[in-house]
């Protein structure tokens, strides 16, 4: 599979941005759709990219 190519077909897709950042938060990190669904801001360290 080419994640890079299909990163970028997702986001020059129509999908709202919110939507695309979700789907490109899950294939990147393989978490569960509901982690992604119900992540909270204060759940991830954006510095120390935990």
């Amino acid at each position: 599979m080419d994640v890079p190519g299909f990163i970028g077909q997702l986001r020059g897709s129509e999908a709202g941005e919110g939507a695309w950042l979700a789907f490109e938060f899950l294939v990147l990190t393989a978490a569960r759709t509901g982690e992604v669904l119900g992540a909270r801001w204060d759940e991830i360290n954006v510095t120390e990219r935990l």
